[in-house]
Protein backbone atom coordinates (compact mmCIF):
# COMPACT_ATOMS: atom_id res chain seq x y z
CA UNK A 1 0.00 0.00 0.00
CA UNK A 2 1.66 3.11 -1.49
CA UNK A 3 1.20 6.35 1.22
CA UNK A 4 -1.26 8.99 -0.59
CA UNK A 5 0.19 12.29 0.82
CA UNK A 6 -1.89 14.30 -1.00
CA UNK A 7 -5.16 12.34 1.28
CA UNK A 8 -3.42 12.52 4.01
CA UNK A 9 -5.57 14.67 7.42
CA UNK A 10 -4.59 17.13 10.05
CA UNK A 11 -4.80 14.68 12.64
CA UNK A 12 -4.70 16.92 15.19
CA UNK A 13 -7.39 18.78 15.22
CA UNK A 14 -6.42 22.21 16.59
CA UNK A 15 -6.64 26.01 15.50
CA UNK A 16 -3.65 27.12 13.91
CA UNK A 17 -1.59 23.99 14.82
CA UNK A 18 -1.04 23.72 18.05
CA UNK A 19 -1.32 20.55 19.79
CA UNK A 20 -4.46 20.55 21.59
CA UNK A 21 -5.85 17.32 21.13
CA UNK A 22 -4.28 14.09 19.23
CA UNK A 23 -6.94 11.67 17.94
CA UNK A 24 -7.93 7.95 18.15
CA UNK A 25 -6.64 6.59 15.00
CA UNK A 26 -9.85 4.40 14.09
CA UNK A 27 -11.74 7.93 14.59
CA UNK A 28 -9.76 8.96 11.69
CA UNK A 29 -12.65 7.92 9.72
CA UNK A 30 -15.34 9.74 11.30
CA UNK A 31 -12.95 12.92 11.21
CA UNK A 32 -12.04 12.73 7.61
CA UNK A 33 -13.61 9.49 5.67
CA UNK A 34 -11.06 8.22 3.20
CA UNK A 35 -8.24 10.38 3.33
CA UNK A 36 -8.96 9.75 7.19
CA UNK A 37 -8.68 5.83 6.07
CA UNK A 38 -5.86 6.24 4.56
CA UNK A 39 -3.96 8.24 7.24
CA UNK A 40 -4.72 5.59 9.59
CA UNK A 41 -3.76 2.84 7.20
CA UNK A 42 0.18 4.94 6.50
CA UNK A 43 0.29 5.14 10.90
CA UNK A 44 0.13 1.57 11.41
CA UNK A 45 2.19 0.38 8.67
CA UNK A 46 4.66 3.10 9.42
CA UNK A 47 4.82 2.12 12.92
CA UNK A 48 5.81 -1.11 11.88
CA UNK A 49 8.56 -0.18 9.51
CA UNK A 50 10.15 1.75 12.47
CA UNK A 51 10.06 -1.17 14.53
CA UNK A 52 11.15 -3.72 12.00
CA UNK A 53 15.14 -4.28 11.38
CA UNK A 54 16.67 -1.86 8.41
CA UNK A 55 13.31 -1.26 7.30
CA UNK A 56 12.99 2.57 5.75
CA UNK A 57 10.04 4.43 7.73
CA UNK A 58 8.77 8.03 7.84
CA UNK A 59 7.28 7.73 10.93
CA UNK A 60 8.68 8.30 14.51
CA UNK A 61 6.91 7.10 17.65
CA UNK A 62 6.01 8.74 20.93
CA UNK A 63 5.13 7.50 24.01
CA UNK A 64 1.84 8.92 25.58
CA UNK A 65 2.39 9.62 29.19
CA UNK A 66 -0.12 9.93 31.32
CA UNK A 67 0.90 13.47 33.01
CA UNK A 68 -1.03 16.16 34.09
CA UNK A 69 -1.52 19.15 33.59
CA UNK A 70 -0.04 19.49 30.13
CA UNK A 71 2.60 22.60 30.68
CA UNK A 72 3.72 24.81 27.90
CA UNK A 73 6.75 27.23 28.46
CA UNK A 74 9.67 28.81 26.98
CA UNK A 75 10.24 32.24 25.58
CA UNK A 76 7.40 34.98 24.59
CA UNK A 77 8.47 35.26 20.60
CA UNK A 78 7.14 39.09 21.65
CA UNK A 79 7.96 40.22 25.25
CA UNK A 80 11.29 37.67 25.38
CA UNK A 81 10.40 36.94 28.71
CA UNK A 82 9.80 33.15 30.22
CA UNK A 83 6.38 32.26 30.69
CA UNK A 84 4.83 29.21 31.96
CA UNK A 85 1.05 28.09 31.33
CA UNK A 86 -1.44 25.60 30.42
CA UNK A 87 -3.44 25.28 27.27
CA UNK A 88 -5.04 28.47 27.89
CA UNK A 89 -1.59 30.08 26.47
CA UNK A 90 -3.48 29.39 23.29
CA UNK A 91 -6.55 31.26 23.77
CA UNK A 92 -7.36 34.21 22.04
CA UNK A 93 -6.37 36.33 24.87
CA UNK A 94 -3.29 34.52 25.80
CA UNK A 95 -2.97 33.84 29.75
CA UNK A 96 0.66 33.99 30.20
CA UNK A 97 2.32 33.83 33.33
CA UNK A 98 5.44 35.46 33.51
CA UNK A 99 4.99 35.75 37.55
CA UNK A 100 3.78 34.39 40.58
CA UNK A 101 0.73 36.96 40.84
CA UNK A 102 0.16 36.20 37.41
CA UNK A 103 -0.27 32.69 38.67
CA UNK A 104 -2.71 33.68 41.34
CA UNK A 105 -4.97 35.70 38.89
CA UNK A 106 -5.02 33.36 36.02
CA UNK A 107 -5.03 30.31 37.86
CA UNK A 108 -6.16 30.47 41.03
CA UNK A 109 -7.68 26.72 41.78
CA UNK A 110 -5.38 24.77 44.63
CA UNK A 111 -3.00 22.16 43.00
CA UNK A 112 -2.67 23.53 39.45
CA UNK A 113 -1.74 27.07 41.07
CA UNK A 114 1.50 24.99 42.99
CA UNK A 115 2.18 22.84 39.85
CA UNK A 116 2.63 26.17 37.61
CA UNK A 117 4.46 27.89 40.32
CA UNK A 118 6.95 25.55 40.58
CA UNK A 119 7.35 25.26 36.83
CA UNK A 120 8.05 28.85 36.42
CA UNK A 121 10.59 28.58 39.64
CA UNK A 122 12.58 25.91 38.43
CA UNK A 123 12.43 25.54 34.23
CA UNK A 124 14.22 28.93 33.55
CA UNK A 125 17.22 26.67 34.96
CA UNK A 126 16.41 24.78 31.65
CA UNK A 127 17.41 27.79 29.51
CA UNK A 128 14.60 27.09 26.82
CA UNK A 129 15.11 29.13 23.64
CA UNK A 130 11.84 28.75 22.37
CA UNK A 131 8.70 26.88 23.47
CA UNK A 132 8.00 23.45 24.55
CA UNK A 133 5.18 21.67 25.69
CA UNK A 134 5.04 18.49 28.15
CA UNK A 135 2.93 16.58 30.39
CA UNK A 136 3.77 17.57 34.47
CA UNK A 137 4.65 14.03 35.83
CA UNK A 138 5.53 14.69 39.71
CA UNK A 139 7.18 17.42 42.39
CA UNK A 140 8.51 16.26 45.28
CA UNK A 141 4.89 15.73 47.34
CA UNK A 142 3.80 13.07 44.97
CA UNK A 143 7.14 10.33 45.24
CA UNK A 144 6.35 7.82 47.45
CA UNK A 145 8.47 4.73 48.54
CA UNK A 146 6.23 1.55 47.58
CA UNK A 147 6.24 -2.48 47.90
CA UNK A 148 4.54 -3.89 45.33
CA UNK A 149 4.64 -7.74 44.35
CA UNK A 150 7.80 -7.94 47.03
CA UNK A 151 10.17 -5.00 44.89
CA UNK A 152 10.65 -1.72 46.41
CA UNK A 153 9.40 1.43 44.11
CA UNK A 154 9.68 4.65 43.90
CA UNK A 155 6.28 5.79 42.45
CA UNK A 156 4.13 8.97 41.45
CA UNK A 157 0.82 9.53 39.87
CA UNK A 158 -0.01 12.39 38.12
CA UNK A 159 -3.51 11.33 36.57
CA UNK A 160 -4.43 7.66 36.16
CA UNK A 161 -1.45 5.65 35.74
CA UNK A 162 0.65 4.85 38.30
CA UNK A 163 4.42 5.10 37.68
CA UNK A 164 7.08 2.69 39.23
CA UNK A 165 10.72 2.82 39.66
CA UNK A 166 12.87 0.26 40.62
CA UNK A 167 14.31 2.38 44.02
CA UNK A 168 17.45 0.73 43.45
CA UNK A 169 18.21 1.95 39.50
CA UNK A 170 20.06 5.12 38.57
CA UNK A 171 16.84 6.72 37.40
CA UNK A 172 15.11 7.05 40.66
CA UNK A 173 17.76 8.43 42.40
CA UNK A 174 17.78 10.90 39.80
CA UNK A 175 14.09 11.35 40.25
CA UNK A 176 14.22 11.75 44.18
CA UNK A 177 16.27 14.59 43.70
CA UNK A 178 14.71 16.45 41.47
CA UNK A 179 11.70 19.39 42.76
CA UNK A 180 9.89 18.40 39.25
CA UNK A 181 9.70 16.01 36.27
CA UNK A 182 8.06 16.56 32.95
CA UNK A 183 8.36 15.08 29.56
CA UNK A 184 8.64 16.60 26.82
CA UNK A 185 6.66 16.11 23.11
CA UNK A 186 5.98 19.35 21.79
CA UNK A 187 7.68 22.35 20.62
CA UNK A 188 6.40 25.74 18.84
CA UNK A 189 7.76 28.16 15.95
CA UNK A 190 6.17 31.76 15.63
CA UNK A 191 6.35 35.22 15.33
CA UNK A 192 3.68 35.38 18.31
CA UNK A 193 1.09 33.09 20.47
CA UNK A 194 -1.25 33.03 17.62
CA UNK A 195 0.73 32.30 15.04
CA UNK A 196 2.84 29.43 16.80
CA UNK A 197 3.14 25.95 14.91
CA UNK A 198 3.52 22.47 16.26
CA UNK A 199 6.43 20.44 15.85
CA UNK A 200 6.19 17.09 17.49
CA UNK A 201 9.17 14.75 19.17
CA UNK A 202 11.38 17.94 19.19
CA UNK A 203 15.36 17.43 20.00
CA UNK A 204 15.62 18.57 23.96
CA UNK A 205 19.91 17.45 23.52
CA UNK A 206 20.26 21.51 23.91
CA UNK A 207 18.47 22.03 27.83
CA UNK A 208 20.57 23.15 30.59
CA UNK A 209 21.21 19.79 32.42
CA UNK A 210 19.52 20.59 36.45
CA UNK A 211 19.40 18.83 39.41
CA UNK A 212 16.03 20.35 40.18
CA UNK A 213 14.03 19.29 37.09
CA UNK A 214 13.94 15.80 35.59
CA UNK A 215 13.13 15.61 32.55
CA UNK A 216 13.24 13.61 29.19
CA UNK A 217 11.32 13.73 25.64
CA UNK A 218 8.56 10.99 25.24
CA UNK A 219 10.46 9.23 22.14
CA UNK A 220 10.03 5.41 22.65
CA UNK A 221 13.26 3.64 23.87
CA UNK A 222 13.89 -0.14 22.45
CA UNK A 223 15.73 -2.17 25.45
CA UNK A 224 17.71 -3.94 22.56
CA UNK A 225 18.60 -3.81 18.97
CA UNK A 226 15.94 -6.31 17.86
CA UNK A 227 13.09 -5.53 15.50
CA UNK A 228 9.66 -5.82 17.41
CA UNK A 229 7.79 -6.88 13.97
CA UNK A 230 8.75 -9.25 11.54
CA UNK A 231 8.03 -9.33 7.60
CA UNK A 232 5.48 -11.15 7.91
CA UNK A 233 3.60 -9.22 10.28
CA UNK A 234 4.11 -6.35 8.00
CA UNK A 235 2.45 -8.26 5.17
CA UNK A 236 -0.46 -9.66 7.25
CA UNK A 237 -1.76 -6.30 8.30
CA UNK A 238 -1.51 -4.82 4.90
CA UNK A 239 -3.45 -7.13 3.42
CA UNK A 240 -6.25 -6.66 6.69
CA UNK A 241 -5.72 -2.82 5.31
CA UNK A 242 -6.38 -3.62 1.69
CA UNK A 243 -9.59 -5.29 2.63
CA UNK A 244 -10.74 -2.34 4.81
CA UNK A 245 -9.65 0.17 2.39
CA UNK A 246 -12.14 -1.37 -0.31
CA UNK A 247 -15.30 -1.00 2.61
CA UNK A 248 -13.20 2.35 3.02
CA UNK A 249 -14.51 3.31 -1.03
CA UNK A 250 -17.72 2.02 -0.28
CA UNK A 251 -18.75 4.61 1.91
CA UNK A 252 -18.06 7.62 -0.04
CA UNK A 253 -21.51 8.49 0.41
CA UNK A 254 -22.01 8.76 4.19
CA UNK A 255 -17.98 10.19 4.11
CA UNK A 256 -19.53 12.98 2.16
CA UNK A 257 -22.76 13.25 4.28
CA UNK A 258 -20.26 13.54 7.61
CA UNK A 259 -18.01 15.86 5.87
CA UNK A 260 -20.33 18.39 5.83
CA UNK A 261 -21.93 18.26 9.18
CA UNK A 262 -19.62 18.31 12.28
CA UNK A 263 -22.51 18.07 14.70
CA UNK A 264 -23.20 14.34 13.74
CA UNK A 265 -19.01 13.66 13.45
CA UNK A 266 -19.13 15.03 17.29
CA UNK A 267 -22.81 12.62 17.52
CA UNK A 268 -20.44 9.76 16.37
CA UNK A 269 -17.25 9.82 18.65
CA UNK A 270 -19.57 10.55 21.91
CA UNK A 271 -21.42 7.52 21.24
CA UNK A 272 -18.33 5.68 20.73
CA UNK A 273 -17.23 6.94 23.98
CA UNK A 274 -20.08 6.08 25.85
CA UNK A 275 -19.81 2.19 24.23
CA UNK A 276 -15.88 2.34 25.75
CA UNK A 277 -17.29 3.45 29.23
CA UNK A 278 -19.13 0.51 29.11
CA UNK A 279 -16.54 -1.65 28.05
CA UNK A 280 -18.26 -2.35 25.18
CA UNK A 281 -16.94 -2.01 21.27
CA UNK A 282 -18.44 -1.57 18.10
CA UNK A 283 -21.82 -0.03 17.97
CA UNK A 284 -24.65 -0.37 15.49
CA UNK A 285 -26.87 2.31 13.55
CA UNK A 286 -30.04 1.11 15.64
CA UNK A 287 -27.80 1.68 19.03
CA UNK A 288 -26.89 5.34 17.27
CA UNK A 289 -30.26 6.34 16.50
CA UNK A 290 -31.48 5.70 19.97
CA UNK A 291 -28.47 7.15 21.58
CA UNK A 292 -29.48 10.62 20.06
CA UNK A 293 -32.86 10.20 20.43
CA UNK A 294 -32.31 9.51 24.12
CA UNK A 295 -30.03 12.99 24.33
CA UNK A 296 -32.27 14.67 22.55
CA UNK A 297 -35.56 14.05 24.57
CA UNK A 298 -33.45 14.38 27.71
CA UNK A 299 -32.11 18.05 27.03
CA UNK A 300 -34.64 20.01 25.03
CA UNK A 301 -37.00 21.84 26.61
CA UNK A 302 -38.48 23.03 22.84
CA UNK A 303 -38.95 20.07 19.71
CA UNK A 304 -35.46 20.86 18.01
CA UNK A 305 -35.86 20.48 14.17
CA UNK A 306 -32.18 19.57 14.40
CA UNK A 307 -32.28 16.96 16.74
CA UNK A 308 -35.18 14.94 14.39
CA UNK A 309 -33.13 15.26 11.30
CA UNK A 310 -30.15 13.67 12.67
CA UNK A 311 -31.82 10.68 14.00
CA UNK A 312 -33.90 10.68 10.92
CA UNK A 313 -30.70 10.49 8.89
CA UNK A 314 -29.38 7.83 10.91
CA UNK A 315 -32.31 5.69 10.21
CA UNK A 316 -32.25 6.41 6.21
CA UNK A 317 -28.92 5.71 6.64
CA UNK A 318 -28.96 2.91 8.60
CA UNK A 319 -27.05 0.10 6.34
CA UNK A 320 -24.05 2.87 5.41
CA UNK A 321 -24.10 3.91 9.73
CA UNK A 322 -23.85 -0.06 9.89
CA UNK A 323 -20.91 -0.52 7.71
CA UNK A 324 -18.94 2.71 9.03
CA UNK A 325 -19.42 0.43 12.58
CA UNK A 326 -17.91 -2.64 11.08
CA UNK A 327 -15.17 -0.90 10.05
CA UNK A 328 -14.39 1.14 12.95
CA UNK A 329 -14.18 -1.62 14.74
CA UNK A 330 -12.17 -3.38 12.29
CA UNK A 331 -9.41 -0.76 12.22
CA UNK A 332 -9.39 -0.60 15.88
CA UNK A 333 -8.68 -4.51 16.12
CA UNK A 334 -5.72 -4.04 13.74
CA UNK A 335 -4.56 -1.54 15.64
CA UNK A 336 -4.67 -3.87 18.46
CA UNK A 337 -2.82 -6.44 16.80
CA UNK A 338 0.30 -4.12 16.79
CA UNK A 339 -0.56 -2.56 20.15
CA UNK A 340 -0.26 -5.80 21.31
CA UNK A 341 3.26 -6.43 20.73
CA UNK A 342 4.55 -2.76 21.46
CA UNK A 343 2.94 -3.26 24.52
CA UNK A 344 5.69 -5.55 25.18
CA UNK A 345 8.13 -3.47 25.71
CA UNK A 346 10.47 -3.32 28.13
CA UNK A 347 10.89 0.40 29.85
CA UNK A 348 12.59 1.52 33.15
CA UNK A 349 9.10 2.49 34.36
CA UNK A 350 6.67 0.38 34.99
CA UNK A 351 3.15 1.28 34.89
CA UNK A 352 0.45 0.33 36.98
CA UNK A 353 -3.42 1.17 38.23
CA UNK A 354 -5.05 0.85 41.24
CA UNK A 355 -8.19 -0.34 42.20
CA UNK A 356 -9.87 -1.79 45.17
CA UNK A 357 -8.08 -5.00 45.48
CA UNK A 358 -4.88 -3.10 45.01
CA UNK A 359 -2.46 -2.49 41.97
CA UNK A 360 -2.70 -4.38 39.00
CA UNK A 361 0.04 -4.25 36.11
CA UNK A 362 -1.28 -2.20 32.96
CA UNK A 363 -0.01 -1.31 29.62
CA UNK A 364 1.64 2.00 28.84
CA UNK A 365 -1.28 5.04 27.97
CA UNK A 366 -0.48 4.59 24.31
CA UNK A 367 1.78 5.55 21.56
CA UNK A 368 1.70 8.45 19.19
CA UNK A 369 2.83 8.23 15.22
CA UNK A 370 4.53 11.09 13.99
CA UNK A 371 4.70 11.46 10.47
CA UNK A 372 8.07 13.51 9.88
CA UNK A 373 7.19 14.67 6.35
CA UNK A 374 3.61 16.09 6.85
CA UNK A 375 4.04 16.61 10.56
CA UNK A 376 0.90 15.26 11.40
CA UNK A 377 0.14 12.54 14.45
CA UNK A 378 -2.48 10.40 15.72
CA UNK A 379 -2.40 8.15 18.82
CA UNK A 380 -2.56 4.62 19.28
CA UNK A 381 -4.28 3.82 22.51
CA UNK A 382 -5.89 0.55 24.21
CA UNK A 383 -9.69 2.24 24.37
CA UNK A 384 -11.23 -0.74 26.71
CA UNK A 385 -8.00 -0.53 29.02
CA UNK A 386 -6.40 2.81 29.12
CA UNK A 387 -9.55 4.90 27.69
CA UNK A 388 -12.55 3.45 30.10
CA UNK A 389 -10.10 3.06 32.86
CA UNK A 390 -9.24 7.13 32.57
CA UNK A 391 -13.67 7.69 31.86
CA UNK A 392 -14.36 5.63 35.28
CA UNK A 393 -11.68 5.20 37.61
CA UNK A 394 -11.44 7.16 41.11
CA UNK A 395 -8.20 9.22 41.58
CA UNK A 396 -8.97 10.09 45.15
CA UNK A 397 -5.42 8.14 45.88
CA UNK A 398 -4.22 7.87 49.41
CA UNK A 399 -0.47 9.34 50.22
CA UNK A 400 1.81 5.87 51.45
CA UNK A 401 5.48 6.46 52.86
CA UNK A 402 6.71 10.30 51.94
CA UNK A 403 10.25 10.05 50.28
Amino acid sequence: MKPFRQHLTEAVKSAEGKNLHLEHLEDEIINSGYAGFRAAANAVLGVMDSLRVSAPSNYDITVKWDGAPAIICGVDPESRRFFVGTKSVFNVTPKLNFTPKDIDENHPAAGLNEKLKLALKHLPKLDISGILQGDFLFDKSMLKRETIDGKRYLTFQANTINYAVDTKSRLAGKMAAAQMGIVFHTAYDGDSMQTLRARFNPDISGLKKTRDVWYDNATMRMVNGNGLFTDADRVSVANALVDLEKKAKDLSGLFRLLSRDEGLRLQLKTYINTLVRAGKVGGDADGFAHFVQGKAEATRKKPSTKKVSTYETIRKNRNQFNRLFALHTALGGVKMVVLGKMNKIESEVSSFVRDGKGYRVTTPEGFVAIDRISNNAIKLVDRLDFSRTNFTLQKDWKRKEPV
